[in-house]
């Protein structure tokens, strides 16, 4: 060409929220990808903290005015930019994809449910209660009998408060232990299960409540009824756990509570009627999860 050139290569695109097909870059070379104006301010004196502009897509999009979608025109020549071509190849169009833990539409609709990955280590960053409290809002969308809300999460955003907890069910877990006749090393090793707990930058403890439950005569139906309603928190935590992994938090959910419901009950000052049914532990993963164990659908269905 003779001339000092950038170079990008487009495609169509879509995008949320908007009809309509643009065309973004997919392949760079030799030009500047962005525009970061964060730490800058407008012409009125605001300042930018999220600005940064996509120029490669920018340029892409009104090159596509100009060969048109059913033209057949491959190349067009964009003059007055000189100021964005590079001495050298540049980075190529790397930067203008969002990082997975920064972009909001990271899941498909079917790749959501499959997200929630049991996470035992976790960074010391913290978590957003707000974040928390959505996650909260999408599990007690689960379906519940008898239109009852069965569903209550309580939200231990205190160090001390989590750590007079786990302290308690820690000597109710010895207890019992000892009780049934482990020596002090077994104990000592199993006690360190719980450090999945104790590790976690925050916790929730999941409780169900019977209010709205049927009564019957007899105890074979009692119990079918609670089975109902046990039935239905676990759906609720299900979703909860599903939304904190759209929410860029892991999770694990372990069932300790269960195993001490009136300890738990004492020392986070809840109702009788309030069942615990495990605690979570919530924070940013520390190392991307292991691989989950492939499992074929057909494996687990029986036709009739």
């Amino acid at each position: 060409l003779g001339g000092r050139v950038g170079v990008i290569l487009s495609d169509t695109f879509g995008r949320p929220w908007r009809n309509g097909l643009t065309d973004v870059a997919i392949g760079a070379a030799g030009v500047r990808p962005l525009d970061d104006f964060r730490g800058t301010s407008d012409t009125y004196g605001n300042p930018l903290s999220a600005t940064v502009t996509a120029l490669a897509d920018e340029i892409a999009s009104a090159a596509e005015l100009v060969k048109g979608k059913l033209a057949g025109v491959p190349v067009a020549i964009v003059r007055g930019l000189a100021h964005l071509v590079t001495d050298d190849d540049g980075p190529g169009v790397r930067p203008l994809v969002r990082p997975a833990d920064e972009d909001l539409f990271r899941y498909g609709s079917r790749d959501v449910v499959f997200a929630r990955r049991t996470i035992r280590e976790f960074s010391d960053r913290p978590v957003d209660p707000q974040a928390v409290r959505r996650a909260v809002a999408a599990g007690i969308a689960a379906p519940a009998p008898h239109h009852t809300t069965p569903w209550r999460f309580v939200l231990l955003e205190s160090a001390a408060t989590r750590t007079k907890l786990l302290d308690a069910m820690r000597e109710a877990w010895i207890t019992d232990l000892r009780g049934d006749g482990f020596s002090e090393e077994s104990i000592a090793k199993r006690v360190r299960r719980g450090d999945v707990l104790r590790n976690a930058p925050y916790l929730v403890v999941p409780c169900l409540v019977m209010e709205g439950s049927h009564t019957y005569r007899d105890d074979r139906r009692n119990a079918s009824e609670r089975e109902m309603f046990v039935v239905a928190t676990g759906a609720g935590v299900q979703n909860f756990l599903v939304q904190l992994a759209v929410e860029g938090l892991g999770s694990a959910w372990v069932s300790s509570t269960m195993f001490c419901r009136p300890v738990v009950r004492q020392v986070l000052d809840l109702p009788e009627t309030w069942d615990p049914m495990g605690c979570v532990a919530v924070g940013q993963a520390a190392a991307p999860p292991r691989d989950r164990a492939p499992r074929d659908a057909a494996d687990f269905i029986v036709t009739r």
